[in-house]
């Protein structure tokens, strides 16, 4: 697995519910997420739960959230 993911997502029940889905078998090495908007606590949480073999890069995804913030 040496492809990278990148990921344009809204940050709705469903899409992370998708996401989710595919984090339990990754067909890639990383996954860059980058949100259209603001996700709540609850849904960041069920992306780092769903994480186990950690391939999500979560210091892009708390930077993309304070700069959505600042906006």
């Amino acid at each position: 697995m040496h492809l990278k993911a990148v990921a344009f997502l809204r940050p709705t029940r469903s899409t992370i519910a998708t996401l989710r889905r595919e984090l339990q078998r990754p067909r890639y090495g990383e996954f860059h997420l980058y949100f259209t908007n603001a996700i709540t606590d609850s849904l960041l949480e069920e992306v780092a739960d769903a994480d186990e073999k950690e391939v999500v890069w979560s210091s892009e995804i708390v930077l993309l959230i304070l700069h959505v913030c600042k906006a």
